[in-house]
């Protein structure tokens, strides 16, 4: 099984240990369009829940606003609601290589009979992502 790219683009992402050479999300908000953030979000919406806590935490970007802590896969990409978030708020940008796979997939939501069901493998690979 292929490793799974992660959707963690931008510094604020991280919340402790912040890597200064990842962008700052300031100089990529509102560069998607609205029609295709649109259907980016309902997309990611859509994946396979490979984490969820009951609990929200804070934005790190916006620490007043608080999201739900959920981490999703379509079995290629895994991401969390903060990205979902910021793409609502910020239509922040994503990396050119999403974008031509999500335009060559031509999905209007994640199939989850595709997803490779190693989610031992899958579920570890996001731990570490993410947790």
């Amino acid at each position: 099984m292929e490793q799974l790219k992660n959707l963690v683009l931008y510094r604020e992402h991280f919340y402790e240990d912040r890597p200064l050479n990842k962008p700052s999300i300031e100089d990529y908000k509102g560069l998607l369009p609205v029609k295709l953030a649109d259907d980016i979000i309902k997309y990611l919406e859509s994946g396979y829940r490979l984490l969820e806590f009951v609990s929200p935490i804070e934005d790190p970007y916006n620490p007043e606003d608080k999201v739900p802590f959920v981490i999703f896969t379509d079995g290629v990409y895994v991401w969390d609601e903060v990205i979902i978030s910021w793409l609502k708020k910020y239509r922040v940008q994503l990396p050119r290589e999403f974008l031509e796979y999500f335009d060559k997939i031509n999905k209007k939501t994640v199939d989850h009979d595709s997803i490779p069901i190693g989610l031992s493998g899958l579920l570890k690979e996001a731990e570490e992502i993410f947790v």
